[in-house]
């Protein structure tokens, strides 16, 4: 903007340095018209003589001549000064314009070459944030970790910047035909493009990923709450059927053992590791109640008991899925990185 304002200055400075001087002129000419009234004075090799009473002889002098200059060739030039000088301020002021257009591009193709830059170390940061993420949440406990994004890779920046002087600065600056100036700028933001598709994929990956182990993680918990509750219904069943406690009975006991030690610390809280469970409970449960499968009172423990591991191979499955996704995506980051060097090339 200030460079702008100093251009316009500069404009109106040299419009009214031109209008002075052609006022300035435009009076020296009425000036030159009057100047050019010579008075000539003629004398005449004859006398003309006085007689008077006195007999004094008085000479006197021929009339004074006064002779017009032609002023045409002044009047002429009068009226094509105006036009010359107008002539001047359009070149003038369509110089001015495009030393400031040449000026704005160059500084729009630094700026495109800047951005550029600035990129190659957030795509580095981007691939170890990969892998550190991905040791994390692959680490053998069950948790939801949330990556690391870096907004640079958006390429949002990149909106704001013309691309049509993008190919005047590779025409102007790099010496580039027409041709070559729209390949290499299409190749500059055929990268942008792939590199924010990149960063978007990631986020939709990983919100596929937490949606689907969340909805997973409901229907799990859902079916352990069934699970306790058919576990209560098979106590009493039993205690009716034996008429008395089944608390050390043989049938009861292993399971209520197993109740006991895994899920009724984490009633309160929640706090239970899913796939620490799928070992220490979901297995060991469904291996005793195969040993009870005569039992008709056992089937609704089996059947909850198998969606729950179910449940966790499901979310187990979500792990992979994403592993395999964002391990492509790092391939992708390292491509576009070692393509990097070759971009920013184009505008050095």
């Amino acid at each position: 903007m200030c460079n702008i304002k100093k251009t316009e200055k500069m404009k109106i400075r040299i419009l009214i340095f031109l209008f002075i001087i052609n006022t300035n002129l435009c009076f020296s000419q009425k000036n030159i018209n009057s100047n050019n009234l010579k008075v000539t004075e003629k004398i005449n090799p004859k006398k003309y003589t006085l007689t008077l009473k006195d007999s004094l002889i008085l000479n006197r002098k021929e009339p004074i001549v006064i002779k017009l200059v032609n002023s045409q060739n002044s009047d002429n030039f009068k009226y094509i000064f105006p036009i010359i000088t107008l002539l001047l301020g359009i070149a003038l002021n369509k110089s001015i314009d495009y030393l400031n257009k040449r000026k704005k591009t160059k500084k729009t193709g630094k700026r495109w070459l800047a951005e550029l830059r600035i990129l190659n170390d957030p795509i580095e940061k981007q691939i170890i944030n990969i892998d550190s993420f991905l040791a994390n949440q692959n680490n053998g406990f069950f948790a939801i970790h949330s990556p690391s994004l870096f907004t640079t890779l958006d390429c949002d920046v990149f909106n704001s910047l013309d691309k049509t002087e993008l190919i005047e600065y590779l025409e102007y600056f790099k010496k580039n035909k027409d041709e070559i100036a729209i390949k290499h700028s299409n190749m500059i933001n055929g990268f942008i493009t792939v590199l924010k598709n990149h960063n978007e994929n990631y986020r939709i990956q990983f919100d596929l990923f937490k949606n689907n182990v969340n909805a997973i993680t409901d229907n799990l918990s859902k079916n352990l709450i069934i699970l306790q509750r058919e576990f209560v219904t098979y106590g009493i069943e039993l205690e009716k059927e034996l008429n008395s406690d089944p608390i050390n009975n043989h049938r009861y006991k292993p399971i209520y053992d197993l109740f006991k030690s895994e899920i009724l610390p984490y009633l309160q809280d929640g706090k239970y590791d899913i796939f620490k469970l799928e070992n220490s409970f979901y297995i060991p449960l469904i291996k005793i109640l195969s040993e009870l499968r005569l039992d008709l009172k056992t089937q609704k423990m089996m059947e909850y008991a198998k969606n729950c591991v179910n449940d966790i191979k499901a979310i187990k499955m979500e792990h992979y899925y994403l592993t395999e996704n964002f391990n492509t995506l790092k391939e992708r980051y390292t491509e576009s990185k070692n393509e990097l060097p070759k971009i920013i090339e184009l505008l050095k």
